[in-house]
């Protein structure tokens, strides 16, 4: 799972797919390329809403890679783009787990949200290592 912003750290991928990380030094911003992978984004802005208590998507990668058999789950990227919740109570946590899991086999990316909440929605991308 990946969440853009991280207690000032910033994770991106640059104009060259490639992922980058920037974080403060002082009061200046230093910026540094990730891996030697490629970053592709294979699905943008994907909603899931709802009100059970569980609930995933799954997601055909082999219509983006004919290599999806040599993927492993740490070939993907879920990017948080918005969670909201409402547990129906005004100062009530709310709390959840996003998850996913890959099917090399079947080249099935599944993303799941476990929550505590009565009602919630979620956006997200799904970015490919290759």
């Amino acid at each position: 799972m990946l969440n853009r912003y991280l207690g000032g750290t910033k994770l991106s991928v640059g104009a060259d797919n490639d992922p980058y990380i920037t974080y403060k030094v002082g009061a200046d911003s230093v910026t540094k390329k990730l891996g030697s992978g490629k970053l592709t984004r294979v699905l943008s802005s994907i909603t899931l809403v709802g009100e059970p208590t569980y609930i995933f998507a799954t997601h055909n990668m082999t219509s983006f890679t004919s290599d999806y058999q040599k993927l492993t789950l740490n070939d993907f990227l879920v990017e948080t783009l918005s969670f909201t919740g409402r547990n129906g109570m005004s100062n009530s946590t709310v709390a959840s787990n996003i998850g996913k899991s890959y099917n090399n086999t079947t080249g099935i990316l599944t993303v799941t949200v476990n929550k505590t909440l009565m009602q919630w929605g979620i956006i997200y991308n799904v970015w490919m290592v290759l």
